[in-house]
Formats: structure tokens, sequence, C-alpha cells
């Protein structure tokens, strides 16, 4: 009779260290979701940085080559 306790009581140890690794792999998931959201976000953010630095030195350089050539003509 002890023997069948035991193992009823090594069972249900089992049983809660189970639960507690798919509830700790659903915790990891769930992180692994928001951080390939939040690298989604950051590398969509940088490819409109590098866009806008794009087109801020083609306005620059078109402005200094204008001013360039307004100089020259005076």
């Amino acid at each position: 009779m002890q023997s069948d306790q035991d193992i009823c009581l090594l069972l249900g140890q089992l049983d809660g260290k189970i639960d507690q690794i798919i509830r700790d792999q659903i915790r990891v998931e769930k992180m692994i979701v928001k951080s390939e959201e939040r690298i989604n976000r950051l590398e969509r953010d940088r490819a409109i940085m590098y866009g806008a630095a794009a087109v801020l030195a083609f306005i620059g350089s078109g402005l200094m080559w204008v001013i360039s050539h307004f100089v020259k003509g005076m």
C-alpha cells in the first residue's frame, strides 16, 4: 500500500512539473512573438530613416548644385 501512495505522489509531482513546463513554453512563445514584432517594427523604421536620409541627401546636393551655379553666374 505504501508503494502505491508513493507512486501516486510521484505521479502528482510529475504532472505538476509538466504543467509548469507547458506554462513556461507558452510564456516563451509569447515573448518570441513580441520580440519578432519589435524587430519588424525596428527594421521598418530603419528603412524609413534610410529612405528619408537618401531623399534629404538628394535634395541637399541638388540645392548645392543650384547655389553653386547661381554663384558662378554672378
